[in-house]
């Protein structure tokens, strides 16, 4: 238990912080004060984007056409993107997975609620974890108001 909750602990400082960003970890195993230096984490090659916008649960008001943007994520060659209508990802409505940068529009947007990750892709074809799935809505703009004018 102790060493799922410091795993949990050390992923949510490492996903927390900015690109580029050195971060040294020093472990103790709780039956000893042993310290156990951690570079990275095991099994991991490629880290999953950290999505800067939009911000979760943002509401976009008569748009349909939104850019996406994340950080970069080291050893990345390219990107691939989801979007879905659902959380599970069962209704996807748009799939690109050959983005070479870290910002990507995509246009022609029903309203209503969104979900979207995405993650890494390294050069020989190696995919990373997705990114936290992120959710947005998109609304109707509000009603005109016209006047009411009356013939006398």
């Amino acid at each position: 238990m102790k060493l799922l909750n410091l795993f949990s602990i050390i992923l949510c400082s490492i996903l927390f912080t900015s690109v580029g960003t050195s971060l040294p970890v020093h472990a103790i195993d709780g039956d000893n004060s042993n310290h156990v230096n951690v570079s990275e984490l095991p099994g991991i090659k490629l880290q999953p984007p950290l999505i800067i916008y939009p911000e979760e649960i943002s509401e976009f008001r008569g748009i349909n056409k939104i850019e996406f943007k994340w950080h970069k994520v080291k050893d990345a060659d390219r990107y691939h993107v989801m979007l879905a209508r659902d959380r599970a990802f069962k209704i996807i409505i748009h799939e690109n997975n050959k983005i070479n940068d870290t910002s990507y529009t995509i246009e022609n947007l029903d309203y209503g609620t969104h979900f979207l990750k995405i993650r890494s892709v390294a050069s020989d074809g190696t995919e990373g974890p997705f990114s936290h799935t992120l959710s947005f809505i998109i609304v109707p703009p509000p009603p005109l108001i016209t006047p009411i004018i009356k013939n006398k």
